[in-house]
This record gives structure tokens, sequence and C-alpha cells, in this order.
């Protein structure tokens, strides 16, 4: 059974006697709709059970009492989700084909550069993103040029 070094001593009581992996595994297949042997509500029963153990609430707790555990427990449950999202955001798009043919996916954590190779004049609406913030530009590119990309928050239309 993994065990994972979570910053709160709470989480850490959570997953003592759970096996992280298989959760997380769980949250994984669920997203994807692959989960073997239950239900999807079943598996979704279960993500909310350990959730809410998570958060330090009651199911059937009030709206305003979820939130301020949400409020509370952010980081737990960032902590909780983090490898799952950052599986999903990997491996879930990768068997798309419209999603592939106009998305190129680079990863500084599997050692891609951040640098980008247009082989023909195009033109790309990109815009940094701040809050809600939408207004997009044009930018054209030139045939056989390479740029990269400033990391933060964008949005392409």
């Amino acid at each position: 059974m993994k065990k994972l070094n979570f910053s709160n001593a709470d989480t850490r009581e959570v997953f003592a006697d759970k096996d992280y992996a298989e959760f997380s595994q769980l949250m994984f297949d669920t997203a994807c709709g692959k989960q073997k042997d239950i239900s999807k509500e079943d598996a979704n029963g279960k993500i909310r059970e350990i959730m809410f153990e998570i958060l330090g609430v009651e199911e059937g707790c009030t709206r305003k009492e979820l939130h301020k555990a949400i409020r509370r427990h952010k980081i737990d449950v960032f902590e909780v989700i983090e490898e799952t999202v950052e599986n999903l955001l990997v491996s879930g798009w990768g068997d798309n084909p419209f999603f592939n043919e106009f998305v190129e996916i680079k990863s500084m954590n599997t050692g891609d550069t951040n640098e980008f190779y247009v082989p023909d004049e195009s033109v790309l609406t990109v815009s940094e993103l701040s809050g809600n913030h939408h207004d997009l530009f044009r930018q054209r590119l030139g045939a056989g040029s390479t740029f990269s990309v400033k990391t933060s928050w964008y949005g392409v239309k």
C-alpha cells in the first residue's frame, strides 16, 4: 500500500487504512468512464464518501457547511487529487483524434521544451486570461517560425 506524506494529519489518518493508489485509480477510471467491477454511481459514491471524510463533514451537511469545509481543506483536497489530475491531463486527451489534430501538448515535467514550430503561415488568437477577462487578440505567425509561450493561463479561440 503506497503511503503519501500528506501535509495534514487528518488526511494522513483518512488514508491510514485505505490504499491511496487504489483510490487515485478509481478517480481516474471514473473520470474516463472506465471503472471496473463497479457502477458509475457506486464509484462516485465511494469518491464522495472519502472526500467528505477528508473535508471532515457528514454527507448530509448543509451547503454552507460544505463550502466552509472546502475553504478550510482546499490544500488537502488538492493533494489528494493532484496525481490523478496530472495523469488525466497527460493521458486523457491522447485518444481524442479531434484534439490531437489541433493541439500540441508540451509538459516540462517530462522534459519537453517550451518551443513550438509552425510549418505554414497561421493565424492564432491567443491571450493571457486574468480572472474572467476574455479579450483575445490575433497574432500572425510566419511560415517556418519557432516560438515559445510564457507559461500562464491562456485561451485560444
